[in-house]
């Protein structure tokens, strides 16, 4: 099994923690990479 990475997007509501994901996991799928979502 390959060691993946966690990348943490923190902020209070409205603070476009969103749209930070979505442009950063189209980057990565982009490049190949695969990437999931757990919010919390």
């Amino acid at each position: 099994m390959k060691k993946g990475k966690l990348i943490v997007i923190e902020g209070p509501d409205g603070s476009g923690k969103t749209e930070q994901w979505n442009l950063l996991a189209a980057r990565m799928k982009k490049e190949g990479l695969a990437t999931e979502l757990l919010d919390f």
